[in-house]
């Protein structure tokens, strides 16, 4: 059971304190003792990965003939429901930091996951609902399917990135290029800016020419110094015609 999507509910490894929000742990030796953060985060990582895997599963599953089209839909669109909050609660920097907002707004990116995705590039339609019925006119061959559910899966970094831009308002960031030297020119572009308020910055992920394959991260830098004029910097001030030093 996941620790973001049903955040008030136990899991394997913890136990969920609604009086403190926070987790303990369930088993070892540290039973009942509040568990740290990292422990939280890394066996949410871990999950993450755990629901990519699980989602390219469905699709094996589908084409084997294990469930049929329908239980597909409910069962990918649950994983990746999955995904997107456990990832939003990363970008958040925790649970508890998680508001009202914060839900709404990985509610919305559900929402184009599902079916109102909008592909800029050749205006078309995507999502779960789009993608399951190109599999009943048989539009899509098995390959193609595993291949769109792994886009699926690394999908959910819109949400981490969404998530840590309300974390980390008003803070200056760079826009750092993936681990790669195949770069879309809109990233490029981006990375070029240099700091800038992370409300400036489009949240990878979003990029409309790489979308989920997107490999770039957000990086809090010191905001830029603000420039001086010689006025400033040497005390003086023009009087009359000349400059005169004040003091």
């Amino acid at each position: 059971m996941n620790i973001s999507a049903l955040p008030r509910h136990d899991i394997e490894e913890f136990l969920y304190d609604r009086r403190l929000n926070r987790y303990r742990w369930r088993s070892q030796s540290g039973a009942g003792q509040l568990a740290s953060k990292a422990s939280v985060f890394n066996r949410t990582r871990t999950y993450i990965n755990e629901q990519k895997t699980e989602l390219r599963t469905i699709g094996q599953r589908l084409i084997d003939g294990q469930i049929n089209l329908t239980e597909f839909q409910r069962s990918a669109g649950q994983t990746l429901k999955n995904i997107h909050l456990s990832q939003a609660m990363l970008g958040r920097d925790g649970l508890e930091n998680m508001a009202a907002n914060d839900w709404l707004r990985v509610g919305r990116e559900l929402q184009r996951q599902y079916y109102r995705g909008l592909d800029r590039e050749n205006n078309r339609r995507y999502g779960l609902a789009h993608l399951s019925r190109e599999i009943a006119d048989g539009k899509v061959s098995d390959r193609q399917l595993l291949n769109r559910l792994s886009m699926y899966a690394e999908s959910g970094k819109v949400s981490f990135s969404e998530a840590f831009k309300a974390a980390n308002e008003g803070k200056w960031v760079i826009r750092r290029l993936g681990a790669t030297d195949r770069h879309c020119a809109f990233c490029l572009a981006q990375a070029a800016e240099g700091p800038r308020k992370i409300e400036d910055v489009p949240a990878p992920g979003c990029c409309p020419q790489c979308m989920s394959r997107c490999l770039c991260s957000l990086v809090i830098v010191d905001p830029p110094r603000r420039s001086r004029n010689p006025e400033e910097i040497f005390g003086r001030r023009r009087s009359g015609g000349g400059l005169r030093v004040t003091r």
